[in-house]
């Protein structure tokens, strides 16, 4: 035989032999990285929808105890009962379960016989706890953060003035 001829042959075998290789190689890769793509997926949803969750809640907070805007707030709450809801399809149970104690505490608990002191604290600590676990959820994977640092450097104003936090953004005239 021919030497051009082997050499074609020992070509076309590695050839093959390379193609079946890879082919085994990405059968067994392709699924896990389709199982960690997914998982990425639902993790950017929750995400999402825990940042829903909290930006209708400040909204509830905005309008609340608000004269004259009693409707603002009822559209308010409206969506933050939507999206609170729609946490528990897809919330982990890490970060359901605080979240849960924590609408209990703002919307369904009466507290208006607590200090304002007390009640404050216990905000910022059911707030920091929810939060903790949503950012460890789907935010950061890590965090030094603990929820006690957090609670002291949480975005909220107790003492504004009710007309002051209520001022809508002003707009543009055309």
């Amino acid at each position: 035989m021919d030497a051009g001829v082997i050499a074609a042959i020992i070509g076309a075998i590695s050839a093959v032999a390379v193609a079946i290789v890879t082919a085994i190689l990405g059968l067994r890769t392709y699924p896990r990285q389709k199982a960690v793509d997914r998982r990425e997926e639902v993790r950017k949803e929750r995400g999402k929808a825990y940042a829903d969750y909290l930006s209708t809640y400040a909204e509830t907070e905005r309008w609340r105890g608000v004269a004259d805007k009693e409707k603002e707030y009822g559209e308010a709450l409206l969506a933050y009962s939507k999206k609170y809801g729609g946490l528990f399809n897809v919330a982990d149970d890490s970060v359901l379960l605080p979240t849960t104690r924590f609408h209990e505490f703002v919307m369904v608990e009466d507290h208006s016989n607590w200090p304002y002191e007390e009640w404050v604290t216990e905000w910022k600590h059911r707030y920091a706890t929810m939060l903790v676990a949503m950012r460890r959820d789907a935010f950061v994977d890590t965090t030094e953060l603990a929820e006690e640092a957090l609670a002291e450097r949480l975005p909220w104003y107790f003492d504004w003035d009710v007309k002051a936090k209520s001022q809508e953004a002003p707009t543009k005239a055309p």
